[in-house]
């Protein structure tokens, strides 16, 4: 099976070509202005960026089509009502109902933001931005760092379950009562300490910790009250 490479735009050359559609009332014409060798803003895609030149076309068409999208439009592309927006955004009712009634320009920066989350924007096949790409790789790494982790954590769990289970393999004697410190801190509580003291020590943090590993903490903490 023949492997496709993957072609990125640099999000710069996307920023001119967005900006540049507002300029244009005929799709034509915007595409010609950047396939054209003719053309002062002519970009050579083929070999910069290694896009062929049917892709070149579709991905120029898209981008001036999507440009050409109202507000109302594209949420209703989006599948989305007034109120989605007003929400998913932070952006005031009275001033999205303004954008789709017409009353006001929609900014062009919100509208591409909209149809990049709701990804109704293409460049076509095998063609990404540089940003796109980037944020793909950073999600990647966070879900392939995430599983190691959750991996371990289940590991560990599983071998402290089964060394609970096995009464050959767990012996209180061995594993708590060679811990001085720990030794210590009984004997505090059983001399020092009043019975709110006692209770108090029971709902810490460190004493519920320690209350999972042992029975007789508790007996200790009881006879104090």
């Amino acid at each position: 099976m023949k492997k496709i490479r993957v072609k990125t735009l640099p999000d710069r050359i996307f920023h001119q070509l967005w900006s540049d559609v507002s300029n244009y009332d005929d799709k034509d014409e915007f595409i010609n202005q950047y396939m054209s060798v003719l053309s002062n803003d002519y970009i050579n895609f083929q070999d910069k960026y290694r896009i062929k030149i049917p892709d070149i076309y579709k991905m120029l068409n898209s981008i001036y089509k999507c440009g050409k999208m109202t507000f109302k439009e594209i949420i209703v592309q989006a599948g989305l009502k007034k109120k989605d927006i007003s929400h998913i955004y932070c952006i005031p009712i009275r001033t999205v109902e303004d954008w789709y009634y017409g009353k006001n320009r929609c900014p062009d920066y919100v509208r591409l933001m909209i149809l990049r989350d709701y990804e109704l924007i293409s460049l076509g096949n095998y063609i990404k931005l540089e940003s796109t790409l980037e944020k793909e790789k950073i999600k990647t790494s966070i879900y392939t760092h995430s599983d190691s982790f959750n991996n371990r954590k289940n590991t560990v769990v599983l071998t402290y379950e089964d060394t609970l289970t096995g009464e050959e393999d767990f012996n209180e004697d061995e594993d708590f009562n060679e811990d001085e410190d720990f030794k210590t801190f009984l004997d505090s509580i059983d001399i020092k300490y009043s019975k709110e003291e006692a209770i108090n020590i029971k709902e810490s943090v460190k004493v519920r910790q320690l209350l999972e590993k042992t029975d007789y903490l508790t007996d200790i903490i009881n006879r104090n009250k």
